[in-house]
């Protein structure tokens, strides 16, 4: 089976997990890991450092739109970093877990 990873920045821990458990409570993702990250980009002229908090959203092709949709529309960035991946998932457990945790 295949999966889709959405990978998003958050600027702290509490606006990462908020996004991150709304989108498992809605059965947008079946899971999705936090990491502390240090950024730095280009941002209006001037190049910026910053912590920021790296989502990894895990889901199935079907909910990628709608997944994508909600955390672009709670995001608090004004342009927010919002990158999918395809992945192949090599566990059928895992696969039959995901299957029925988005749903």
């Amino acid at each position: 089976m295949s999966l889709v990873m959405v990978l998003c920045t958050y600027p702290s821990l509490e606006t990462a997990r908020k996004a991150s458990e709304g989108a498992v409570k809605r059965k947008l993702a079946a899971c999705v890991n936090m990491a502390e990250i240090r950024s730095v980009y280009r941002w209006k002229g001037r190049i910026v450092r910053e912590d920021e908090w790296l989502t990894i959203y895990k889901t199935k092709v079907s909910k990628v739109t709608e997944l994508c949709e909600y955390v672009r529309n709670g995001h608090p960035y004004d342009v927010p970093e919002i990158v999918t991946m395809k992945g192949n998932i090599r566990n059928e457990k895992y696969s039959e877990w995901l299957e029925t945790s988005v749903a």
